[in-house]
C-alpha cells in the first residue's frame, strides 16, 4: 500500500503540483495512484493494489510523479530490493528515499511502502480450476461464481453448413458450430420484455440472416435496426448505447475518423421507442491535456454485449442471455 511521500524540496512553492505515485518493473506500469494535490508537509494515496505479475526482477520501483499539463516530471524513484525473504512470503514495509533518474538523493524526501509477495503455488486451485469440487469461482472478482450456467463459444459471425470440423466431445457427441449473428436475431426477435446494446459501433443497416442455405422465417432482408425498432414497438425496453467518436463532426461530414456511424445509429433511432444514447470516453481530470485528446479521441469503452431476456428451461420463468466478446455490429 503506497501511503504517504514527505516533503521533497524542489517543490516547495508550488501548491499547484498533482502527485501520483507509480508501480514499476522494468519499463511496466503496472499500477498508478489517484493524483493528490501538494501538500507542504505529506502528501498521501493511502491506495492499495493486487498486482499479478510474471516478470523476472530483482528491484521494483516507486515512482513519484507531477502531473503537468502536457506531460508528467518524474520526482524521485524509491528501489526496492526483491529479497530471498521476500519471495518466501514475508512482506517489506518502511520508508525509502527517493532519488532522481541522475541518482541524486532528494534532501528529505521518502516514501512510505508495504509490500507482499504469494507465489502461485500457494493458491490450492493453481492447475486444477474447475475440476476442483472446492473450486468457489475466480477469487476478487466483482461477481461470484453462480452454477447452472452454459457457455457457448463463438469463432466467427458466420459459417457455412459445410463447416463440419472433426472434433468429438464428451459422449461420442459430435462438436456443433455455434453460429453468432444468427444466434443473435433468434434471441432479439425472441425477447419479451428487454433488449440492451452496448457497442464501439451498431451498424443500424447491419443484416444479420444472409445465408439462403439457413433461412430464419421473417429475417429476409431484415437489418439490425429495423429489428430493434419492432421490438420497442411491441413494448419491449430498447436500449442502445454506442461510443460517440469525437471527430464526427459537420466538417468532416459527420463520418467521424473511425467510420463508427455513430451519428447515423443515434439519427435512426430519433421519434422512436428505442432509446440510443451515443457515450464518449471521458478522461480522467488528472491527465495532462495531450492525454485528454488522445482519450477522448482515440480510446472507447470497447465493449460489445448484447443482452436480452430468453425462454428459461421450465418455459414458465424467463432467463437472462448475454452476448458478449470481440464481434462487432459494424460493417461485416
Amino acid at each position: 500500500a503506497l501511503e504517504k511521500v514527505e516533503e521533497s524540496l524542489h517543490l516547495k512553492g508550488l501548491p499547484h503540483s498533482k502527485l501520483y505515485a507509480t508501480v514499476d518493473i522494468g519499463l511496466d506500469r503496472l499500477a498508478r495512484t489517484r493524483t493528490v494535490k501538494f501538500h507542504a508537509t505529506n502528501p498521501a494515496w493511502n491506495e492499495s493494489f493486487r498486482i499479478h505479475t510474471a516478470h523476472t526482477t530483482d528491484t521494483i520501483v516507486i515512482s513519484i510523479k507531477d502531473q503537468l499539463p502536457v506531460s508528467a516530471k518524474v520526482v524521485g524513484r524509491a528501489k526496492i530490493a526483491v529479497t530471498e525473504q521476500f519471495l518466501a512470503g514475508e512482506p517489506i514495509e518502511g520508508w525509502f528515499e527517493l532519488f532522481t533518474d541522475e541518482g541524486h538523493k532528494l534532501n528529505e524526501a521518502n516514501v512510505h511502502v508495504r509490500l507482499g509477495f504469494t507465489h502461485v503455488s500457494a493458491d490450492p486451485h493453481w492447475g486444477r480450476g474447475i475440476m476442483d469440487p472446492k473450486f468457489s469461482g475466480v477469487p476478487n472478482t466483482f461477481f461470484p461464481l453462480r452454477p447452472n450456467c452454459h457457455v457457448a463459444l463463438y469463432q466467427n459471425s458466420h459459417l457455412s453448413n459445410e463447416y463440419q470440423p472433426p472434433i468429438s466431445l464428451f459422449g461420442n457427441e459430435r462438436y456443433e458450430p455455434a453460429r453468432y449473428w444468427e444466434d443473435l436475431y433468434k434471441a432479439i426477435d425472441r425477447a419479451q420484455y428487454f433488449v440492451y446494446v452496448a457497442g464501439w459501433s451498431v451498424n443500424v443497416s447491419l443484416t444479420l440472416v444472409r445465408d439462403p442455405s439457413r433461412p430464419v422465417p421473417g429475417s429476409e432482408g431484415k437489418a439490425i435496426g429495423q429489428l430493434l425498432k419492432e421490438k420497442a414497438d411491441q413494448g419491449l425496453t430498447v436500449l442502445v448505447m454506442v461510443w460517440q467518436d469525437r471527430t464526427s463532426i459537420t466538417l468532416l461530414g459527420n463520418a467521424g475518423l473511425m467510420k463508427t456511424h455513430d451519428t447515423m445509429t443515434l439519427k435512426y433511432f430519433e421519434k422512436t421507442k428505442v432509446k440510443c444514447f451515443l457515450c464518449p470516453r471521458n478522461p480522467d481530470p488528472s491527465l495532462s491535456a495531450v492525454q485528454h485528446v488522445e482519450v477522448g479521441t482515440e480510446f472507447t469503452h470497447h465493449q460489445k454485449t448484447v443482452i436480452v431476456d430468453a425462454e428459461g428451461r421450465l418455459g414458465s420463468t424467463r432467463k437472462i442471455v448475454s452476448f458478449i466478446g470481440g464481434i462487432d455490429l459494424c460493417d461485416g
